[in-house]
């Protein structure tokens, strides 16, 4: 038999459910400003926020802000190919499971492998563009 002490009952608590809502919305509007740069990727020129990172909550991991090499950076790049890891996706999930929120959002916090590989082809058309850009400074300089 199962009783009422029995079952977890902090998910269902207003406390849970408000501490809950607080961390993905938070976590939620630097997803939304990623998945903004999934069409039109932002290649800056030079290193952007050197070491920047960021808490992936439902991973409980500290990941990478942006991509850079030094010389360039793809922001939020390193955020987008950790939404994309299949890790994340199960961490996501059971996350979602453990703490009861609500399924409807899951799928605003999972990026799938089509969608990175397309946002990888925008990158390097732009990564060219930038390449064409410094080529042509060198011109100038010299």
């Amino acid at each position: 038999k199962r009783n009422h002490s029995d079952q977890r009952k902090h998910i269902f608590s207003k406390q849970h459910k408000d501490r809950l809502n607080t961390i993905l919305e938070k976590f939620s509007m630097k997803i939304h400003e990623a998945r903004r740069l999934l069409h039109k990727p932002s290649v800056i020129d030079g290193e952007f926020e050197p070491g920047a990172t960021m808490w992936c909550y439902c991973c409980d991991a500290e990941i990478d802000k942006h991509v850079t090499d030094r010389f360039t950076t793809i922001k939020y790049g390193g955020l987008l190919e950790h939404m994309a890891c299949d890790n994340h996706h199960k961490r996501t999930r059971h996350f979602w499971w453990q703490n009861g929120a609500d399924k409807s959002l899951l799928q605003t916090y999972i990026l799938y492998q089509a969608e990175l590989d397309r946002f990888k082809n925008l990158v390097s058309e732009c990564l060219d563009k930038l390449d064409e850009k410094r080529e042509q400074r060198t011109k100038l300089v010299w």
